[in-house]
C-alpha cells in the first residue's frame, strides 16, 4: 500500500483545487492509490477550513430552536423537562440558563450536546 504525505492548504486557492481534485477521486473508479490521495486531501481540507473557516457552537436557545423544528424535541417536552412553562419561556427568552439536569435530559432526547446545552447565551441585539 503506497501513503500518501498529508498536503497543507495554506491559500484560498490551493483550498480550491483540493475540493476539485477531491470531486475528481471521488468520481474515479475505487483504485488504493487514489484513495490515500483522497484520504490525504480530505484532511488537509478539513484542518485548512477549521483554521480559515470555522463553526462556531450555537448558542443553546438555537440549537433548541432548531431541534424543534426538526421535530426531535416539542415545546411540551421542554416544559415537562424544565419544569414550567414559566421555565421553559424564561430560557428561551434567554433570560434564564438551564440547570445541569434539564441539560442532560434534553441532550438524551434531542442529541445536542450537553456542553452546548450549558453554554452561556449569545448577546442579542435590541431592535
Amino acid at each position: 500500500m503506497t501513503t500518501t504525505a498529508t498536503p497543507i492548504i495554506t491559500t484560498d486557492e490551493e483550498h480550491q483545487r483540493a475540493l476539485n481534485r477531491i470531486r475528481q477521486l471521488m468520481d474515479a473508479p475505487g483504485i488504493p492509490a487514489q484513495s490515500d490521495e483522497l484520504a490525504s486531501l480530505a484532511v488537509a481540507v478539513q484542518d485548512f477550513e477549521r483554521q480559515h473557516y470555522p463553526i462556531e457552537q450555537p448558542d443553546p436557545v438555537d440549537a433548541i430552536e432548531y431541534e424543534i423544528d426538526q421535530e426531535s424535541c416539542t415545546q411540551e417536552e421542554l416544559v415537562e423537562i424544565m419544569g414550567s412553562e414559566t421555565a421553559y419561556a424564561e430560557f428561551m427568552n434567554r433570560n434564564r440558563p438551564l440547570t445541569p439536569h434539564a441539560a442532560n435530559q434534553i441532550s438524551n432526547i434531542t442529541g445536542i450536546p450537553h456542553d452546548t446545552l450549558m453554554r452561556p447565551f449569545r448577546e442579542t441585539v435590541a431592535p
